[in-house]
């Protein structure tokens, strides 16, 4: 297989195995070849696993190829360490973390259990130094190790929002500090009811309580949130309530370091991911056949790792054989919408996303419940009602799966990169990114919109090469619901905004995310931080870069119409490219220069707009129903001016007489010319008279 440069260059950076003097050793395919080796019980299973991976259908997780076929290999990507308020346990709980951040895996970490700062240590009568303190010692340590001499290591610190010391930790990153932390509060339902009902709330440690206000702890998170990223919440009552194991040994306190995973302590969790983008046909039609498949070795290759893994240590391996959880999970979704020519996060994209997990979880379970073994604490298994729901569909009685969760939605960073497609579920960030890397400053442009570009070089950029600062709040988190549906574990994603999005947008991502069912969200405004990794070439975080242009073609073909004016008669010539418009020209007879000036000029500002790739429809909205000084009766009705002339020629001529909503300093409903407009999801909604811009 010709794999992308991309590919090749992830690959060699993160991947491929090395000698002592740091030469790489070997190719992408013997890379693939390894770990199919390493997995695979006998020669069909092997050939299985090396032609998923060397497609790039399925990936596992990085852990697994980078450190498959070495002794005593972690192949696992994600841990979850328990942390008690004592040295002993700080300690010891660090040594494991350094451990697994040698190996390439992620860890997690409750600190709710340590002591509030300046609080009393009854052993020594000193004062403790809190929290945020031990998390400053994990982060320097995770500093010292590199992950498999590869990348360094990554965390995610979570307290509970009832802990005294929570305001400090809700901005314990400020000032680039943890940098190698992600944070997160992990909020309950009591303190969500107290901030809908702008009630009290209770902070507790051992007894000792202190009465806040919800509203201003939310808002001071909200706040924090806005101007740094940080922290997210996972929302740790609902979490539980969805726990499949019951217990207080399988208790959920923490998640991985991006989230997706909520683990109880000793927890491990390994992944893998589909890729969406190559589940289709070559006639661009979804293959259900090949998703099927592909998901039942996906399951079969994570079980595979969780037996022929090594862990840190017994407690640890314990804990994993007791429950075997895996995510299955999926990338290249905004691709794969993309191919469809679907826009991500329309109700069209929201009914494939519930169609494809739903076979997806189908397979899940048939591939979990034929594998020969089961997870040993199935005695404590309670099937959550999405489970119960597939099992009910598919008439199975008795079932002895092997593992306790099956899906997952990571961000699939490496994976997608090697992939060469979109991470996780995210839509596309830019279609044109600068990646400030250590090195250097690469310019990257999205392979399907780079074959787009140059198979048409004059034509308007379609709607779905769409990007996620053009999505709004409603549809990220819509999407995000949507999969968690079918989700054991947690989706990942970020709720990402451009920077004139205000702390009312976070504020309203975080709640309803709350109540749409999700189990945990993080929102990022885009040139919050510093030095972000990627840029849009042509974001707001490089205001000095503007919209170029499509360069005019040296000929042109069009049609020239003739309208009534209260000027005179006015002729619009409609040039286009491809079938599309592309150019328009008009000029006004019997009216004098100012009047016929004032015709070029709107025709030539309608022609920069299409060339900038700004959709025919908008500009017609914006110039029809102008009134100006002089109205005419012609046979396109009643013309209020130049402008609104040159849209009825347009509207008639090039979009056949499509009735186009009217913009007239607010926007106004086509039913009943109503401003009681609002937006549902991705649609406005009229409140007057039911209308809706997407139809029923």
């Amino acid at each position: 297989m010709d794999y992308s440069e991309k590919t090749k260059f992830i690959a060699e950076k993160r991947i491929l195995k090395r000698d002592l003097s740091g030469n790489i050793i070997e190719t992408i395919p013997e890379m693939f070849q390894r770990v199919s080796s390493f997995l695979s019980s006998n020669e069909e299973e092997n050939q299985e696993y090396f032609d998923t991976m060397s497609n790039l259908d399925f990936l596992p997780n990085s852990p697994c190829l980078v450190n498959a076929g070495n002794e005593n290999a972690n192949l696992s990507a994600c841990f979850v360490l328990g942390i008690e308020d004592s040295i002993e346990s700080i300690y010891s709980t660090l040594k494991d973390c350094a451990y697994v951040h040698k190996s390439g895996g992620g860890t997690g970490f409750d600190f709710s259990n340590l002591r509030p700062e300046n609080s009393i240590v009854s052993s020594t009568s000193g004062v403790a130094s809190g929290p945020v303190s031990f998390m400053t010692l994990y982060d320097a340590s995770t500093e010292a190790i590199k992950q498999g001499g590869v990348r360094r290591g990554a965390n995610i610190g979570v307290l509970r929002v009832d802990h005294p010391d929570i305001e400090k930790f809700i901005t314990c990153k400020s000032g680039n500090n943890l940098t190698n932390f992600n944070v997160s509060v992990g909020i309950t339902d009591e303190f969500m009811e107290a901030v809908f009902h702008n009630k009290s709330f209770q902070l507790k440690f051992e007894g000792e309580k202190t009465q806040i206000k919800a509203v201003d702890l939310w808002n001071k998170l909200i706040k924090n949130a806005f101007e740094t990223g940080d922290p997210g919440i996972i929302f740790i009552d609902k979490i539980n309530k969805l726990n499949p194991m019951i217990g207080d040994e399988f208790y959920i306190t923490a998640t991985n370091p991006c989230g997706e995973v909520p683990l109880s302590i000793n927890e491990v969790c390994v992944l893998g991911s589909i890729n969406w983008s190559n589940m289709l046909t070559e006639d661009g039609e979804i293959n259900i056949k090949k998703l099927r498949i592909t998901t039942r070795i996906g399951v079969k290759m994570l079980n595979s790792i969780i037996d022929k893994g090594s862990y840190p240590n017994n407690a640890i391996r314990k804990k994993v054989f007791l429950t075997r959880k895996i995510g299955l999970g999926v990338m290249g979704v905004a691709d794969f919408f993309i191919k469809l020519k679907m826009i991500y996060g329309s109700e069209e994209s929201l009914d494939i996303v519930n169609e494809m997990n739903q076979i997806m979880l189908e397979e899940c379970v048939l591939a979990s419940h034929e594998y020969p073994t089961t997870f040993s604490a199935i005695d404590k298994y309670s099937p959550p009602p999405h489970i119960i729901a597939i099992l009910e569909k598919l008439n199975i009685q008795n079932y002895t799966p092997a593992n306790a969760t099956l899906m997952t939605i990571a961000p699939t960073g490496t994976l997608s990169m090697l992939a060469n497609c979109s991470s996780g579920i995210e839509p596309v960030f830019f279609l044109e990114t600068i990646e400030n890397r250590v090195d250097a400053n690469i310019q990257y442009t999205h392979p399907i919109y780079a074959e787009f570009k140059q198979n048409h070089p004059t034509l308007r950029i379609p709607s779905y090469f769409i990007t996620s600062h053009e999505i709004d709040v409603d549809s990220h988190i819509q999407m995000q619901a949507t999969f968690q549906r079918y989700i054991c574990n947690a989706v990942s994603k970020t709720i990402n905004l451009p920077s004139t999005s205000t702390i009312a947008d976070i504020d309203k991502a975080y709640k309803e995310a709350y109540m749409l069912g999700c189990k945990g969200v993080t929102a990022y405004i885009d040139g919050s931080i510093e030095n972000q990794t990627i840029e849009g070439s042509s974001s707001y975080a490089n205001k000095d870069k503007y919209i170029e242009p499509i360069k005019r073609p040296e000929s042109l073909e069009g049609t020239t119409h003739e309208i009534k004016t209260g000027f005179g008669p006015l002729y619009v010539t409609i040039n286009c490219v491809d079938g599309n418009p592309f150019e328009v020209l008009c000029t006004i007879g019997k009216s004098g220069a100012s009047e016929n000036a004032k015709a070029e000029a709107v025709g030539k500002l309608i022609s920069l707009a299409l060339r900038c790739g700004i959709s025919l429809q908008h500009i017609i909205e914006q110039i029809d129903g102008i009134v100006g000084s002089k109205s005419h009766f012609s046979d396109y009705g009643l013309v209020t001016s130049i402008p609104d002339a040159i849209a009825k020629v347009l509207i008639n001529k090039v979009l056949g007489g499509l009735e186009v909503t009217r913009v007239v300093g607010m926007q106004k409903c086509v039913d009943c010319n109503s401003i009681a407009l609002v937006y549902e999801g991705s649609c406005l909604v009229c409140q007057s008279c039911g209308w809706k811009s997407c139809g029923e």
